[in-house]
């Protein structure tokens, strides 16, 4: 398969899986998704600074930067997800298709749970642990790794 079948096919899946609606077209280049996907790394620094002292402060920046790892993807076919209440949902679509490893990215929904929880929670719900940020930390790194491949499959790097 050509690269250019390969960017179709993946587009085909990622417009498959979502609804009319939950995406939008932006202009931009191939080498936006690497940028972007810089921009993810960051944030996982940071969430590691604060694993241990804000353990859900953690978990957000690891959510924040695997979902941010998916809209890499998207910037590349010249797509976003739209801003509108419920687009956290389309990026675990998003992630479901076949060009991401599986297996690294079945940890998203429950980091995406523990993120609602941190930032919609209340007082009487179970406190996030600094366990729970490592773990969240690590998966978010593996999801990022995963989609730097996949922009080296593109050619994007």
């Amino acid at each position: 398969m050509s690269q250019l079948e390969a960017m179709e096919s993946i587009e085909e899946k990622i417009r498959a899986v979502l609804k009319p609606g939950e995406l939008s077209e932006i202009l931009t280049k191939a080498s936006d998704g690497l940028a972007s996907l810089k921009r993810a790394e960051s944030q996982l620094a940071i969430s590691e600074m604060a694993v241990r002292d804000e353990p859900a402060v953690s978990i957000s920046l690891s959510y924040d930067a695997a979902r941010k790892s998916v809209a890499a993807v998207l910037e590349a076919f010249g797509l976003r997800v739209h801003e509108r209440a419920g687009s956290h949902s389309s990026f675990v679509k998003v992630a479901s298709i076949d060009v991401f490893n599986q297996e690294i990215w079945c940890d998203l929904e429950w980091m995406k749970t523990l993120r609602n929880q941190s930032q919609y929670g209340d007082s009487t719900m179970t406190e996030l642990t600094a366990r729970q940020a490592e773990e969240a930390l690590l998966a978010a790194r593996r999801m990022v790794a995963d989609v730097r491949r996949i922009l080296a499959l593109l050619a994007v790097t």
